[in-house]
Formats: structure tokens, sequence, C-alpha cells
């Protein structure tokens, strides 16, 4: 189905991912469409969509513009990571314990091969 049908199809209640690029990268947040207008504005969490699903009242390039997405595992993946990441960024590996960083270790261990296979 392409991006446009799906936007059409969509009804009150239906759950979107809200795309946002930022300096820091993009973000997807998860969330139900609350109202479509007879016109076709689409809003969800308080902001409003076009029909294309663009947000409306961003006046330059340099604000931050969010766009409605399907949630396809391609989007559940990227929110699974951005959460993984930030959880182990905040990770202290000096009070882990000896058995804790050798699973960590066996793990990187286990992608590295991974890597290494599809690459050959």
């Amino acid at each position: 189905m392409e991006r446009q049908e799906w936007l059409e199809g969509l009804k009150e209640g239906d759950k979107v991912a809200v795309q946002t690029h930022t300096a820091f990268g993009t973000r997807y947040e998860l969330k139900p469409v609350t109202r479509i207008t007879p016109t076709r504005i689409i809003k969800v969490d308080g902001k409003q969509y076009t029909s294309e699903g663009r947000e409306k009242g961003v006046r330059s390039t340099w604000d931050i513009r969010s766009t409605l997405q399907p949630i396809t595992k391609d989007v559940l993946e990227h929110r699974e990571r951005a959460k993984l990441i930030g959880k182990l960024g905040n990770l202290n590996v000096k009070a882990l314990s000896l058995q804790q960083l050798r699973g960590i270790d066996r793990a990187l261990n286990e992608e590295e091969k991974k890597d290494k296979k599809t690459m050959s």
C-alpha cells in the first residue's frame, strides 16, 4: 500500500508514527489520531497535519517539521534501537560484574562473526 493510500484510509483512533528529524537524528513517537476534519486535516497529539501527512504551521526550514508515517517493522526497530542506545549509553561498565562483562563481550563477538560472514 502506498503512503498516500494509507493516509487516506486513516480513521480516528488509528495509531501512527510521528516522525521528527532533529540535529540529533530521527525520532518516532507512536500516537493516536484524535480527529480528522471534513477537509482531511489530521489531528494528532494537539498538532495538525495536512492530507499529505506534513505538519501544518511550520514557517521556516529551520523549524522542525514532523510527518505522519505508518507503524512498520522498521519504525519499531528504530525505536527499540534508540531506547537501547540510551540505556546502554548510561551504563556504568565499571560497576558490572565479570559475568555481566563476559556476557556483553560474547554478544559483541557473535555480532562481529555474523558481520564477517555477510561480508565474505
